[in-house]
């Protein structure tokens, strides 16, 4: 209850408005300048290239599609934010937009399957310094057939983006076939803005808090069932597990009872069960954070999750209650300091990093509440 309320308190309006300026630049963020940096280290590295597919059965008007396109193109900067380095400095330039005719993205046949498809676009490095690193693709099998595919890089998105983005794209399909005008968007706040009115944070109680809340602090010695290759490869699975309707009821449940949120649960019993496999009662784990606790972010496209530690110290003596509640001030903690960039709080860190793995943690727990990007639903169609 403490967490949720926390994050509900915070979710307020800003004290004044944020100025929309002339000059479409700014430096980056520091979220943004971690993949910058790691782009330059890798030019070649294609896993921060993020894939959304969207299935569309029914009659699809291909022009009103397009006109849709270029409004979602217009409305959202980060589509067309470049990166440039000036005097060692890195920066972000939002290009005019440039109509976009679908024809000239559209991909036609059955071959290869559409898998493979997003596969091979995902394959293609972005170098974000010579065009806004974004590829769109509408896939037609036939005239009630279309999959939508979007590839962008992650410095320019996020989950919560691609929720505003595409329901954005539905809504104005939508309003154009029921007959409404097209009309440019109204200009509206975008991640440049934050940026250039954000000015110098004071980040002192940020940078205490988390020197002492990492003091000390090791990684899991977790058993693996390989040794760890020397260099990363990104190849990796993905397993799904769905709970039960009853279980996930029960936890809900459980989590009221407790004053905690289902997250605050579920995080605790995997540190409890890290603890059990380790053998070690000091704990650190990562999760993400949307970083949208103000309410003009709430509506902004573009990269701004942060990356927190979660470190939990275990006990002989915890009951359910008591690691409940460590945990609550953990995730409580994390969010009231959540302002420090990951990569500024390992600065503050006496902490040795290695090119084979993530620093300081290679287990995350994140909750995935950023919305359905099919929600608004389309005219006529199935997505």
């Amino acid at each position: 209850r403490k967490l949720a309320e926390y994050i509900e308190n915070k979710a307020v309006s800003a004290d004044r408005a944020v100025p929309i300026g002339e000059q479409r630049r700014a430096a980056l963020s520091p979220q943004q300048n971690l993949l910058w940096y790691l782009s330059a280290l890798n030019p070649d590295d294609c896993s921060y290239n993020l894939p959304i597919a969207v299935e569309i059965r029914g009659p699809l008007n291909l022009s009103l599609f397009e006109q849709a396109i270029n409004f979602i193109y217009e409305k959202h900067e980060s589509l067309r934010t470049q990166f440039g380095e000036d005097q060692g400095i890195a920066y972000q330039h939002a290009l005019p937009h440039i109509p976009i005719n679908l024809a000239g993205h559209t991909l036609t046949g059955q071959h290869p399957p559409l898998e493979d498809r997003v596969k091979q676009l995902c394959a293609v490095p972005f170098d974000i310094t010579r065009r806004p690193p974004v590829t769109l693709r509408l896939v037609q099998y036939h005239d009630q057939h279309h999959v939508l595919v979007w590839v962008k890089h992650n410095i320019l998105t996020d989950a919560w983006s691609e929720d505003l983005i595409l329901n954005d794209l539905w809504r104005q399909y939508n309003h154009l076939c029921g007959g409404g005008p097209y009309a440019l968007p109204v200009p509206e706040v975008q991640t440049i803005d934050i940026v250039n009115d954000a000015g110098e944070p004071r980040l002192e109680s940020d940078i205490a808090y988390w020197q002492q809340k990492l003091h000390a602090c090791r990684e899991l010695d977790f058993p693996l069932d390989m040794p760890r290759p020397l260099a990363p490869t990104h190849a990796g699975e993905r397993i799904g597990r769905r709970l039960d309707p009853a279980i996930a009821g029960l936890l809900e449940q459980r989590a009221r009872v407790l004053g905690a949120t289902p997250f605050v649960l579920l995080t605790a019993a995997l540190t409890y069960l890290l603890s059990k496999y380790t053998n070690q009662d000091d704990i650190v784990i990562g999760s993400a954070i949307a970083a949208r606790d103000n309410l003009y972010l709430e509506q902004v496209s573009g990269f701004h999750v942060n990356t927190v530690p979660l470190r939990t110290v275990l006990s002989a003596d915890d009951t359910l209650a008591t690691l409940i509640g460590k945990m609550t001030e953990t995730c409580t903690g994390a969010y009231r300091h959540q302002q420090l960039s990951f990569d500024r709080i390992l600065h503050q860190l006496d902490y040795e990093r290695v090119s084979n793995k993530n620093p300081l943690f290679q287990i995350m727990a994140i909750l995935q509440n950023a919305g359905d990007v099919c929600q608004a639903g389309l005219h006529d169609c199935s997505l």
